[in-house]
């Protein structure tokens, strides 16, 4: 929500190895957790932004992409809970929690709906994530799961070195210093968040986690010759995942420079070819343009006027058209190589990239068919004409 840019996987992998989870399983779970918020990760910047082209022709408004692209968003969020316990666990997964995954998924799908459509998108992705963590948690305290015996795990007798807030310190200062920054910093200084950006997007939140990874090291009491050490050994382990990324960023620029056109003329053909389907196309097109470009804005942006131009070609509804563009992006985020292999690095599984994309794809493919037929219904039954 705060941070965007398929940092949230990178971030998030982490914790599940360290509750113990198979880091392959961990790194998938991660970015399929990634594959729906990314409609407003950056705080809203992939739909404001990468929607500005229907706003800038009067097409739409900002609340109207948003509204839509959570209509899209509020049945992945459904669904998602079941796919992440059968990618972790198999089938056995479901006994004893299915009541439990299907509150998790309709709190989850509410939540959603109501911030997309009646808040903004600026909230949507961290506030969906917030509220939903604090409705399981009641849900669990209340209610109760119960665990099946063969999950059951005897607790460790061990004394632990750290507490609970010490271990996780670099994730709760992540957690407050990334939205502190991008929703406070304006106002302490005047356009400072605009100020943070010409330096690049992305520049603020590498630096941010840089501090809170000093501030957890401190916080940990770990010395300095350690924490060089690590640091070293961190470096040697990113500069091959820098040039993997280095290189698949350079075939992005390629393929969707104008000089080229190669993702316009791609993407025009299949207009070409699905005429009245092309709702659905979308959909996918906006996939590919994530699974390219490593990013949903990226793709949003890439697309947002030819959508626009086939929609007046075809007589639709524009901002139906391009949510399912914008859902297709967030999802293609689940597949992207770029995030795949940032999220291996940072749990030792540079190699494995392969492995981690076997199981994502099936969960890609899964809820692709959902929005696409679900792009189908909105702009050809349900919301033909909204916001025109």
């Amino acid at each position: 929500g705060a941070a965007g840019a398929g940092a949230p996987a990178a971030i998030a992998a982490p914790f599940l190895v360290a509750l113990g989870f198979n880091p392959t399983t961990s790194i998938a779970i991660a970015l399929l957790g990634d594959a729906t918020p990314a409609s407003f990760g950056g705080a809203g910047l992939t739909t404001i932004n990468g929607g500005a082209a229907l706003v800038d022709a009067g097409l739409a408004t900002v609340a109207q992409n948003a509204a839509m692209a959570g209509r899209f968003h509020m049945f992945g969020v459904l669904v998602i809970p079941f796919i992440m316990v059968g990618m972790a666990f198999g089938k056995k997964g479901y006994k004893g929690i299915l009541p439990y995954l299907t509150f998790a998924g309709v709190s989850t799908c509410l939540t959603m709906f109501l911030l997309s459509n009646f808040v903004g998108a600026e909230v949507t992705s961290m506030g969906t994530g917030l509220i939903s963590i604090l409705l399981s948690v009641a849900y669990v305290k209340l209610v109760g799961v119960k665990t099946p015996d063969e999950f059951r795990n005897e607790s460790a007798n061990h004394q632990r070195k750290y507490s609970s807030f010490k271990a996780m310190s670099p994730y709760v200062y992540m957690l407050v210093l990334l939205p502190l920054i991008r929703y406070g910093f304006p106002a302490v200084v005047e356009n400072g968040f605009a100020i943070m950006c010409t330096f690049g997007y992305i520049f603020w939140v590498d630096l941010v986690i840089l501090v809170c990874g000093i501030l957890g090291a401190l916080t940990l009491g770990v010395d300095f010759k350690t924490y060089k050490a690590v640091c070293k050994r961190t470096a040697s382990g990113v500069l091959p995942v820098l040039v993997t990324m280095g290189s698949l960023l350079i075939v992005a620029y390629i393929m969707q420079s104008s000089s080229t056109g190669m993702m316009n003329l791609l993407a025009s053909d299949i207009a070409a070819v699905v005429g009245r389907f092309y709702p659905a196309a979308a959909v996918l097109i906006g996939s590919s343009g994530a699974f390219i470009t490593g990013t949903g804005l990226g793709s949003n942006i890439m697309f947002a006027q030819m959508h626009i131009d086939a929609a007046a070609s075809l007589g639709m509804n524009p901002i139906t058209i391009f949510a399912g563009q914008n859902a297709g992006a967030s999802l293609g985020n689940l597949i992207c190589p770029n995030n795949t292999v940032a999220a291996c690095a940072t749990v030792d599984q540079v190699g494995n990239e392969s492995e981690v994309m076997k199981k994502t794809f099936k969960a890609f493919a899964i809820i692709l068919v959902l929005y696409m037929v679900l792009a189908m219904l909105y702009t050809c039954v349900l919301f033909p004409n909204f916001g025109m």
